[in-house]
């Protein structure tokens, strides 16, 4: 992207981008009363990649993209410029899905959370996409609390579109904050071949399994060969699941006798060893 700094007394025109932070250089009528920060940097042509094309053309051009609904959007990014250019251009293109979707991820950027729920269902209802249905569902289990509404939205954005691993994360979790851990489980065992390899999405099916104290199948999962690539240190998922998992082993084989000390007694039996990314002080 080509880059010239420009700012205001104010501020510095910025806009966030998926893989960082950019400048925007804005239409040439505009510029006449910014002075520049730099007249040295400069990117080619060439730099630009597909996810700043989409909003420089808006920018530049007034003009978005309407791909299809399969495929996944590659970048987001919102300011209050663009978002106002971008309500301009649905305005006059309203039935451009793609334009919709992006509006609500700017408008909920922002804290707008109605405005972000209306623009996603004008895209749904422009043309059926599993992206918005996808952040339908996560206003309804994040921001509103209403777990079996999410669950609705993410059964039918997933319908859409089977087998992309961010979509079925999203749903195998919000099953599990459902409580609905028998589809947790079927949700998983239908999936693609290809993601039952992926840890985070093996930890979903052995949650589930957990509470469903199916505890020998759980334990094929969960044991000193798990492996998790995305996890962080200081999360303590794994840990949490860990202890619940064998503390049910133990209790089934009727050695957790003192149920005020579950860790030190799992501990003793099955040690969390190297799954353990929990933060300890000393």
């Amino acid at each position: 992207m080509r880059l010239e700094k420009y700012q205001t007394a104010k501020t510095l025109k910025i806009i966030q981008y998926g893989s960082g932070w950019g400048y925007l250089k804005n239409r040439e009528n505009e510029l006449a009363n910014l002075s520049k920060v730099s007249n040295f940097v400069e990117f080619p042509e060439d730099s630009i990649q597909e996810e700043e094309a989409y909003f420089l053309t808006l920018l530049n051009k007034g003009e978005f993209p309407c791909p299809n609904v399969n495929e996944q959007p590659v970048s987001y990014c919102f300011s209050e410029k663009l978002r106002s250019v971008l309500q301009l251009y649905v305005a006059n293109n309203p039935k451009n899905w793609f334009a919709q979707y992006h509006l609500g991820v700017m408008e909920y950027a922002m804290g707008e959370i109605k405005k972000a729920q209306d623009s996603w269902e004008k895209s749904v209802k422009t043309k059926k996409n599993a992206w918005a249905l996808r952040n339908l569902a996560m206003l309804e289990r994040n921001e509103y609390g209403r777990i079996e509404k999410a669950v609705t939205y993410m059964r039918e954005s997933i319908e859409l579109l089977q087998g992309n691993r961010n979509l079925t994360q999203d749903y195998l979790e919000t099953l599990m904050k459902a409580e609905k851990f028998e589809e947790c489980v079927r949700a998983f065992d239908e999936m693609p071949k290809e993601l039952k390899n992926i840890g985070k999405l093996q930890y979903c099916k052995a949650f589930a399994l957990t509470k469903l104290e199916r505890y020998e199948e759980a334990c094929e999962i969960i044991n000193d060969k798990f492996q998790m690539d995305d996890i962080k240190e200081g999360d303590i998922s794994i840990a949490d699941l860990w202890y619940e998992l064998y503390a049910g082993v133990l209790r089934k084989a009727g050695k957790l006798q003192n149920e005020e000390n579950v860790e030190s007694l799992v501990e003793k039996y099955y040690p969390l060893g190297a799954l353990d990314f929990r933060m300890h002080t000393s």
